[in-house]
């Protein structure tokens, strides 16, 4: 071996050495927030997941929470429904990052419910309320939750007929829209819409669906048991499932080989659904219509982000073999050519290009840039996917305006405006802590809408300076957060005056301010004073709300008044003054009125009346009892008789006795 073989051989030692193998993700694995371990994940598992389940019923709050590793195909997903008196949660989340699925300090989901978002119908066949059409109404807890209606519906070998519909609120793969799959053992069924109480009605029954003329292969199972050459048979497929679907992987419970084929709807052939529904990892999912097979190479997931917020958009990539892949935004401008920047925008990053996934990150994103990003894979055939980007927008704050002036006794009419929001804005009334009812309008301009809402309700003047809140919600804000605008009231009102004196009691020679104390709205601007018939004292200064009259005299005597006005009305108020000798003594007058003390006075003598006369009704009784039971002790002895018949000894006798 020459020399530059030795350097080689040296070389790739070191390399070996030095570089470390190739390792795993690394995720939190535990069924609660505590005690948590690191787990490896497996080569093929490149998703952490976080699965929170949770239970209200009244006051009561279970929640369970399960971390683990995670295969590609899991997504982002909630769901919640009623079951009887309970309203069951379940939210999945996953991220790609080392233990990115760890507890968050603190962390704790919000109580049932926070955020008012979507109200849809819910039931489930846990209680048979569903196959009984007894639904009732769900407040959906999370933003970007639509009304849903699943339906599961399996006919197995040893095992009845199992059927299973819920109704309620969820943000799953497929939604908005129809997801479904048909075969001879399965039906598959999923159905999302985004207005008020639109999942209404009876259950959907497969029957319920008309034939399309469509007809595929359908079994389950593998070549030797479920998908055979004898257990494959055609199936008429119904409604919406205009697919044949041939999808196989790798079931999760038994690490099997497994094959599902049937008729579904285009959304199946994206895989999400087939893994969810079958338990299967490592898909490889192919769907054909009448014009034949197309194999599906290349997967995507629609998107939804705020107005200004990040995107990421994926690519995943199956039985990659390094040809060429291109992403076209919805113009059809090539963004990236084989991970190769071809559109000078620099919002758009590539984050990834690696065979089994391309993705690339939006920032700052726009309503121009939502529509369907194009993925394509060109191999021998060329194969493509959508991925939907929807660009949601939070409202501002809301504007708040009075149509009239509000005065008491009368109406006041507040109107509330989102200009600009997607989707529409829910505005909501407050005052006092307490929802208002109030009237709501909108209109659709381009992509935006514009959202009105007006409230009326009666005030007095007691109102003025009271808050009002108008707030503004929609999907595009996080859980829990709204825009807000406080509106203080400004109730008008006719004015009162009352007259305030520097001190009780004045003598000649004394300084008296009178103060007159007015409130109104508006604020009388100017206050007279005066004195009865009489003009005021030529030393008197009226300055505004005071009235100084310094050296008084008994000549000052009279009734003095002021007066103030604003265009609702006027009030007056009256202060008799009364100028004493400096040598008289003067009570001062009490705050405490008169009549109150003689009131207390009274009830004082009453009660010391009644307590004499029970001490006195209680002596004569006392006494009474002595003198009759000395008596009958008399008649006892035959003595009271032998003084009647005896003479004047039994007289004296009795006599000490009834005396």
């Amino acid at each position: 071996m020459g020399l530059r073989g030795r350097l080689l051989l040296l070389l790739l030692l070191l390399l070996t050495a030095w570089v470390p193998a190739c390792q795993g993700l690394k995720c939190l694995q535990c069924e609660s927030n505590r005690d948590c371990l690191v787990k490896e994940c497996d080569l093929d598992e490149d998703l952490c997941r976080t699965t929170v389940f949770r239970e209200w019923e009244a006051d009561e709050e279970l929640e369970v929470v399960m971390r683990d590793c995670a295969h590609y195909e899991k997504t982002n997903r909630t769901m919640s429904y009623r079951v009887n008196s309970k309203i069951i949660s379940l939210a999945e989340v996953v991220c790609a990052t080392d233990r990115c699925n760890r507890p968050r300090p603190g962390a704790r989901g919000i109580a049932f419910p926070r955020g008012r978002y979507l109200e849809c119908m819910s039931c489930s066949s846990l209680d048979q309320s569903c196959e009984r059409g007894r639904e009732q109404s769900l407040q959906c807890r999370y933003p970007g939750e639509q009304c849903v209606e699943v339906v599961t519906l399996r006919s197995m070998e040893r095992n009845l007929k199992d059927e299973n519909y819920t109704k309620g609120c969820g943000s799953l793969p497929g939604c908005p829209g129809i997801a479904g799959f048909q075969g001879n053992h399965t039906f598959h069924f999923l159905k999302c819409c985004n207005s008020s109480h639109c999942n209404r009605g009876p259950v959907l029954d497969l029957q319920g669906l008309p034939p399309n003329g469509f007809q595929c292969y359908s079994c389950e199972g593998n070549s030797t048991h479920g998908c055979s050459s004898k257990e494959i048979s055609l199936t008429d497929c119904r409604g919406p499932m205009n697919q044949c679907l041939e999808a196989t992987g790798l079931d999760v419970v038994g690490n099997q080989n497994y094959t599902v084929r049937g008729c579904a709807t285009a959304s199946w052939c994206q895989g999400s659904h087939v893994a969810d529904a079958f338990l299967l990892t490592h898909l490889n999912v192919s769907c054909c219509d009448r014009s034949g097979w197309a194999g599906q190479e290349v997967q995507t997931e629609n998107v939804t982000v705020a107005e200004g917020g990040v995107a990421e958009i994926t690519c995943r990539l199956h039985q990659y073999d390094g040809s060429i892949v291109v992403i076209q935004n919805p113009a059809r401008q090539t963004l990236f050519f084989n991970g190769t920047r071809a559109l000078k925008d620099e919002r758009f990053q590539l984050e990834e290009f690696s065979p089994r996934r391309v993705r690339i990150r939006l920032s700052d994103a726009r309503l121009e840039d939502e529509g369907g990003y194009f993925c394509q894979l060109y191999t021998e055939d060329t194969h493509h996917q959508i991925a939907t980007l929807t660009v949601l927008v939070a409202p501002e704050n809301p504007v708040v305006e009075v149509r009239e002036q509000a005065v008491e006794g009368g109406e006041v009419e507040l109107s509330c405006l989102v200009p600009r929001s997607r989707p529409a804005a829910v505005l909501r009334w407050y005052r006092d802590r307490k929802e208002l009812k109030g009237v709501s309008s909108g209109q659709e301009n381009g992509k935006v809408w514009s959202v009105a809402s007006t409230v009326r309700f009666r005030v007095d003047r007691k109102d003025d300076g009271d808050i009002v809140i108008c707030e503004a919600q929609n999907q595009a804000l996080p859980s829990g957060h709204s825009k807000q605008t406080q509106y203080v009231l400004d109730v008008q009102y006719s004015p009162t005056a009352r007259i305030h004196a520097s001190q009780a009691v004045v003598r000649e020679g004394d300084t008296l301010v009178l103060t007159c104390a007015v409130t109104g709205n508006p604020r009388p601007s100017q206050i007279r004073w005066n004195r009865g018939n009489e003009s005021l004292p030529e030393r008197a200064e009226a300055v505004g709300e005071t009235l100084t009259l310094p050296g008084l005299v008994s000549a000052d005597n009279g009734t003095y008044t002021c007066e103030a006005a604003n265009k609702h009305g006027h009030a007056r108020a009256l202060y008799v003054l009364v100028v004493y000798d400096p040598g008289a003594v003067v009570e001062a007058q009490t705050s405490v009125p008169y009549a109150i003390v003689g009131g207390i006075l009274a009830l004082l003598v009453f009660l010391i009346i009644c307590v004499l006369v029970g001490m006195v009704w209680c002596s004569v009784r006392q006494k009474g009892s002595y003198l009759t039971h000395e008596a009958s002790g008399l008649d006892e002895q035959g003595e009271a008789r032998e003084a009647f018949l005896n003479g004047s000894d039994g007289h004296k006798r009795k006599e000490e006795f009834f005396i």
